[in-house]
């Protein structure tokens, strides 16, 4: 891969999601990619239909009995490279369930992406403060990814201020810890030469950078915690080629996602589970993971264990290939156990949404960001008015899910 395709591949995937998917005058979906269910043998089908009905348990009590024999648990939700421009409200709202469960087991540390290592005091002081700021925490979340506007993360802010609020004095605090570095996205996306992408990222590995948040307030003080990330960060093998040739271009070297080098400095005491969310194919499209294997079961599930969570290790699923997804055309087989040690449904996907927008954080000050991961022409016409109808466009992600194949 030479220079010039690196920034390429960035707006493909991005430019793709949005456009194509959400932003298409022919609406949501409407592209010729179809995203399909595969069809599983019927004993197949009522192997794995019979194991998660077997193995029920609530995902949240799942993920508090794990911290009986780990330290720090990976929880990947839905993701796409270099930034996410959106998420699912299902995804968030496991990670406010498990916030009791995590106080009742002595867990006061929960990691996540969506805030910045930078702005720490500021996170600090908001989630310990008499009264919540929401307009600082909107703040916040906005300044990891000034397009990534969604209220739930900011409510997870608010229950994790709720929490201290009713402490005595002298109760340890429960912190939220910022993972990300700060990115510049109009070079991220209109660099034309990998030096330029380069400068996106100060010149350091994202990855690299989350890893180093995570060694030293959570392993370097021996604390045990739940790291809330996208999946492509939680990935415990390093299977990702396309993460290699991507920095490689800019001649830096990727050694794994912040997981694999978590678990290559604890061992075991880690371990990674993924959420059941749209994974982003080889080719740059939406697809359900495993071309729909879980899907085709959820069909056959009970309402009532259609959330639910199990080991892979041991269970029917280890050995599923995946073929396209997170791995290079070439590269050896890679089988589910390789990219997780657990794994968590949340229902049908036809049924997620996007958590409700805010947009009183778009301004003049990243106005400039928004346009560039949007994919708007540079037009001086285009004014903040402008600007948030085209971010509220985002919602129609909800329309997209709704289409998908049950």
């Amino acid at each position: 891969m030479n220079n010039k395709t690196t920034p390429i591949i960035i707006i493909g995937i991005i430019g793709f999601v949005i456009l194509t998917y959400f932003l298409s005058p022919a609406g949501p979906g409407s592209c010729d990619n179809k995203i399909t269910i595969t069809e599983l043998p019927p004993e197949e089908r009522q192997n794995g239909v019979q194991f998660i009905t077997d193995h029920f348990k609530a995902p949240e009590e799942f993920i508090g009995e794990q911290f009986d024999s780990h330290d720090i648990i990976f929880l990947g939700e839905f993701g796409m490279p270099n930034y996410t421009v959106f998420g699912f409200r299902e995804n968030v709202s496991l990670v406010k369930k498990v916030i009791p469960i995590l106080l009742k087991k002595g867990i006061y540390l929960l990691a996540i992406e969506h805030l910045l290592a930078e702005d720490q005091e500021e996170i600090d002081k908001i989630t310990s403060a008499r009264e919540f700021d929401e307009p600082g925490a909107k703040r916040l979340i906005s300044r990891r990814a000034p397009l990534f506007l969604f209220q739930d993360y900011v409510d997870l802010i608010r229950d994790v201020w709720t929490v201290n609020r009713g402490k005595s004095a002298g109760d340890p605090l429960f912190r939220i810890i910022g993972l990300n570095m700060k990115l510049n996205y109009v070079t991220l996306l209109q660099a034309q030469e990998a030096k330029e992408l380069g400068k996106a990222f100060d010149g350091m590995v994202q990855e690299d950078f989350i890893f180093s948040v995570i060694d030293r307030e959570i392993i370097g003080k021996k604390k045990k915690a739940l790291v809330f990330v996208n999946m492509l960060y939680a990935i415990k093998k390093d299977i990702l080629a396309d993460r290699h040739i991507f920095y490689k271009d800019m001649e830096l070297d990727y050694s794994g996602s912040p997981a694999k080098l978590t678990i290559d400095k604890v061992g075991d005491r880690a371990m990674v589970m993924l959420q059941h969310n749209l994974w982003v194919r080889n080719d740059q499209t939406l697809g359900f993971p495993i071309e729909g294997y879980f899907d085709a079961l959820l069909r056959e599930l009970p309402g009532r264990v259609q959330e639910t969570a199990f080991f892979v290790k041991g269970s029917p699923f280890e050995n599923l290939t995946i073929t396209t997804a997170f791995i290079m055309p070439g590269t050896k087989p890679v089988f589910f156990s390789d990219i997780c040690d657990a794994y968590i449904l949340q229902g049908q996907l036809n049924y997620y949404t996007v958590p409700q927008m805010f947009t009183d954080t778009i301004n003049e000050e990243n106005m400039g960001q928004i346009k560039a991961m949007l994919q708007l022409p540079d037009e001086k016409s285009k004014t903040l008015e402008d600007i948030t109808a085209e971010v509220r466009n985002l919602e129609t992600v909800n329309s997209f899910m709704s289409s998908l194949p049950k």
